[in-house]
């Protein structure tokens, strides 16, 4: 995908981390997106992490996939107490 800034880099977050830390991360990493959605077209390409070519489209859905996911993944946290996506992995 031809103009954007490259790569994002993990961010890892310690237990330690303040609230609005996170929150201002995640407000540059948005706005940094919606540049990048504005500038583009759908059918664009770029490469994913796994080294394949995908279209701006396939992120796009990509996206809302691990949205939906992510929110299960909560639920599923809450209703057994364990964490990760590992059995055994983060279990508290």
């Amino acid at each position: 995908m031809t103009g954007h800034p490259g790569p994002v880099r993990r961010v890892p977050f310690g237990a330690d981390e303040k609230t609005s830390a996170v929150l201002g991360t995640y407000a540059g990493v948005r706005v940094r997106a919606d540049a990048v959605i504005t500038e583009l077209e759908v059918e664009d390409t770029g490469t994913a992490w796994t080294g394949e070519t995908v279209t701006l489209r396939w992120v796009l859905v990509h996206m809302l996939e691990e949205r939906h996911a992510g929110h299960a993944d909560v639920l599923r946290e809450l209703l057994h107490g364990a964490t990760g996506d590992h059995p055994g992995a983060g279990d508290r």
